[in-house]
Parts: structure tokens; C-alpha cells; sequence
């Protein structure tokens, strides 16, 4: 399915700082540009989630069709930040019977909801006060058993409404462990729970969030069922930015996870081919139990993964310095499995993942030269052999004109920044702010007072609803309404 909200479309920007050799990343490149290069994170593969988080590690086989050719550039997807819309929130929460939501620690609490301020505000519920649910298809609440050997506990399944008490667990159970077989795990017995018992239970959580549940992918079993939307973003499927809803066999819902945010379109990349991603498909581990090898040593390998196809869509990836981006990747389905593996598309040469960094001829970009601005200090000639550091500004808000910018930074009354500098790179949707001075004495002790100081800046064009970030952390700063 498409999501059909406004697309809000950032022009991403690159801003250089040469000062002591310190380059800082922002979040693109200037239109019609280079695109700024994704700072990526380490991922757990998708394929780990779909077959499970322990076992043995195996290949893959390719025994269908991959794409041929190089395929057009395709954009990534910036995930939003902040506090997500009170209204939102509170529509979620009353299609989970949560309660009424708060603001605690960066997050919306309502019960066993809860929403976060990370990028693309993902949320979850349970009805669990502390979250800890059962694998069994039912919830299941720890509690506290009195009397029970090794401190151990019980749950309640959740069914209805109703609590029904489970056996106590003992501690030291002197049972000893089967043998690994090898053999696979043996489907539940019992008939799988309705189609129309799991969308009734989900279509009021999906509708709070925007979703249909005709487009769910809805799967049964007698211990339960789920309904997943991956929707689609750009024109195509967004693997990993899903919301689930799991449903009891008595039709409750028992647990549920999704994102708030509307994805915003960013900079175009170009991409590898479907063979190049191919080659990089993530180790793979398949959960199952140690198969004997003919020797009676060790563990027989399993075969490996078949790939079915490939497709291109995108999926989540996080970010280094914190956060998430919906990435262009090539999807490849397995055999067996709905999920799909996805592999990053973009071209090495665009990506940064803390590693070795991938041998590139693009020139670095110059820094923006940025004139004094009108009603601000002159920062007047600095030495260019002097040492320079950038440093943040903690409030931004709207100056006397449509097109001024005014932020504020601290001082100490006894350490006072000397030789001033901003430069300033603007785009469609945002406005970067990186403000320098003279690099101080590390031997100096200065005092922990605050000393206000603003900074009145003169942009190309009126603010207007543009977001205003500081470039030397790379994160938002919220307008303010008064200084």
C-alpha cells in the first residue's frame, strides 16, 4: 500500500569546515550536486529476524532471476525526529485502550504505550507494565510466585480480558535436556484461529495509525495470529518500517509496534546492481538444532538460503551518530520466508560506516562563504593560522525581519569566545547554522556561569517553516517563540 501524506522534500546539504582539519557531515548536497554521504550504523540482517537469531551460519544459492542492468538513481528517506503529534498519540492510545498519553523523558507514555522521539517515532504496546510478554502466542505478565524453588515466577495469559493463572516454573528442575535431534520443531496441533477474529482486533489500531487493514498480511496459527502492513513509500515497499499487531486467540490484542513518522524524501543516489548486492547478502543463521555430522563430531552445515528474485525498495538502516534512514536496497526473497533480505544499494563510494572508507575522486566541497550579518557582531579578519573550533547554539527563534534568524549560545563570563564566526547553507526545507570561534586554552579554568549571548543572522530567503539545525551536532533546534 502507498502512503498518501504529504511528501515533505528536504534539499539535503554538505557543509565543509577546513579549521584544524575538521570536516563537518550535514544532512546532503546542494541540489542538482553531489549527495552527502550516509554515515550508517551496524544492522542486524533481516535475515536473522525472519529465520531466527541463533544456529548456524549458512550461504546462499540463487535459484531464480536476478534483475540485470544498473538501476536509475533512487532517493533516500529521512525519518523525522521529536515528539510525535499529541493527536497522533492520543488516537493510538484509545485505539489501545492506554489511557491518556504524557510526556516523560523524551517519549509519550500512555499504559503500556510507548512513543519515542527517535527517528521515525517508532512505538510499541503491551499490556504488560513492564513490557516482558510471552512467545507462546498468549500474554503472559510476570509476577512474583511466593513459595516457589529458585525464586521462580508465574504469568497470567491475557484472553479477553480475563487473567488465567499458568503453573508455577520450578527453579532447580532436575529433568534432564533431550538430545538434539536434529529434526524440526512440529507444527502446534489445533485448528489456526480465524482470518476475521485477527483484522476485527487490528483494524482499530491500524486505522489510528493511517493503515488499512485490507492491506495487512495476516497469519494464523492456534496459538494466535498477526496482522503486518509494510507500506509503501516513494512507489515502493519499505522494508523494516511495518506496524504489527498481534491478536490471542480469543481476539485481544496482546501486543503491537509501528512508526509515526511520515518519511521525507532526500538525496538521489546512484545504485549497484542486483548481481553486486548479491555478493554481499549478510551471513545467515539459521535457528535449528545441531544435526550430528556423519562422523559424530560436530554439527552437519545446513544448506544454504535459496534466493528466489529480487527487488528494489528501500529499508531501514540506522544511523552512526543516532536516529534512522529508509535506504535504497535490493530486496532478495528466500525460499519459505516472507521476509525479504535487503542489501544497501547505494554505491559504495556514498557510504560511510565507520570502516575503511571506500576510495572516492569526488572533490571535497569548498565552505560556504557567508557574509556578516546585518545586526550582528563583525567577526572582522581572522588569522588564518589560528586555531579554530566549531561549538553549539541552545535556542534559535524568528528575528525582526522575514528573513532573519536569531541564535543564542552560552559563555562563561570568564571564558569568553573569541573572533565569532557563522556560515550558514540553506535549502528548501532547512536552514544549518555552524558557529566557530577561536579555539580556547585547554589549560584554562573558567567558571560554570551562563553568559546569554545572541547572534542575529541574515539568510537568502524568508525562514518561513524551514527547520533550523546546528551544524556542529548535526541535530535540530525547535523554534522558540520568545527569547
Amino acid at each position: 500500500m502507498r502512503i498518501d501524506r504529504r511528501v515533505v522534500v528536504p534539499a539535503l546539504a554538505a557543509l565543509s569546515v577546513t579549521a584544524l582539519g575538521v570536516s563537518v557531515a550535514l544532512l546532503g548536497g546542494d541540489p542538482g550536486g553531489e549527495p552527502r554521504t550516509l554515515r550508517l550504523g551496524e544492522s542486524r540482517a533481516s535475515a536473522d529476524a525472519a529465520l531466527g537469531t541463533a544456529g548456524t551460519e549458512s550461504g546462499y544459492e540463487l535459484v531464480g532471476t536476478l534483475p540485470s542492468g544498473r538501476p536509475d538513481d533512487a532517493p533516500a528517506w529521512t525519518l523525522p525526529s521529536g515528539p510525535a503529534d499529541a493527536d497522533a498519540v492520543q488516537a493510538l492510545a484509545r485505539a489501545l485502550k492506554a489511557g491518556l498519553p504524557v510526556r516523560e523523558a523524551s517519549a509519550w507514555h500512555a499504559g503500556g504505550l510507548t512513543v519515542t522521539d527517535d527517528g521515525g517515532q517508532p512505538w510499541w504496546w503491551s499490556p504488560c507494565p513492564d513490557g516482558t510478554v510471552s512467545s507462546d502466542g498468549r500474554t503472559s505478565c510476570a509476577t512474583a510466585t511466593p513459595g516457589v524453588s529458585g525464586g521462580g515466577s508465574s504469568g497470567g495469559a491475557v484472553d479477553g480480558g480475563v487473567v488465567t493463572p499458568e503453573p508455577p516454573v520450578r527453579g532447580d528442575d532436575p529433568t534432564p535436556m533431550p538430545e538434539p535431534t536434529g529434526k524440526p520443531v512440529p507444527e502446534p496441533a489445533g485448528t489456526p484461529v480465524p482470518e476475521a477474529t485477527v483484522t476485527a482486533a487490528a483494524r482499530p489500531v491500524l486505522e489510528a495509525v493511517g493503515l488499512s487493514v485490507a492491506d495487512a498480511a495476516v497469519a494464523t496459527s492456534p496459538y494466535g495470529g498477526s496482522a503486518t502492513v509494510t507500506p509503501e513509500v516513494g512507489g515502493v515497499e519499505a522494508a523494516g518500517f511495518v506496524t504489527r499487531v498481534d491478536v490471542s486467540p480469543g481476539g485481544t490484542v496482546t501486543s503491537a509496534n509501528g512508526w509515526l513518522a511520515t518519511p521525507r524524501r532526500g538525496d538521489t543516489y546512484p545504485l549497484i546492481s542486483a548481481q553486486e548486492a548479491f555478493e554481499d547478502l549478510p551471513p545467515r543463521m539459521v535457528a535449528m538444532l545441531c544435526p550430528i555430522g556423519p562422523d559424530g563430531q560436530g554439527c552437519t552445515a545446513p544448506p544454504p538460503a535459496q534466493v528466489t528474485g529480487a527487488r528494489l525498495g528501500l529499508s531501514v538502516q540506522p544511523l552512526r551518530d543516532g536516529g534512522s534512514v529508509l535506504v535504497p536496497s535490493w530486496l532478495f526473497g528466500l525460499k519459505d520466508s516472507v521476509e525479504p533480505v535487503p542489501v544497501v544499494a547505494v554505491e559504495p563510494a556514498y557510504l560511510d560506516t565507520g570502516h575503511d572508507p571506500a576510495p572516492t575522486d569526488k572533490p571535497v566541497p569548498e565552505p560556504t562563504a557567508v557574509p556578516p550579518s546585518a545586526g550582528g557582531t563583525d567577526p572582522g579578519q581572522t588569522d588564518p593560522g589560528a586555531a579554530r573550533e566549531a561549538f553549539s547554539f541552545d535556542a534559535a527563534w524568528r528575528g525582526e525581519t522575514p528573513a532573519s534568524l536569531v541564535v543564542r549560545y552560552g559563555d562563561s563570563s570568564s571564558c569568553v569566545r573569541e573572533k565569532v564566526t557563522h556560515a550558514v547553507k540553506e535549502s528548501d526545507e532547512a536552514v544549518y547554522v555552524l558557529l566557530e570561534a577561536d579555539a580556547r586554552d585547554p589549560e584554562l579554568a573558567c567558571t560554570e556561569d551562563y553568559r546569554a549571548v545572541e547572534r542575529v543572522i541574515t539568510l537568502e530567503a524568508p525562514l518561513g517553516d524551514r527547520q533550523v539545525f546546528d551544524a556542529s551536532t548535526s541535530k535540530q533546534v525547535p523554534l522558540g517563540t520568545t527569547r
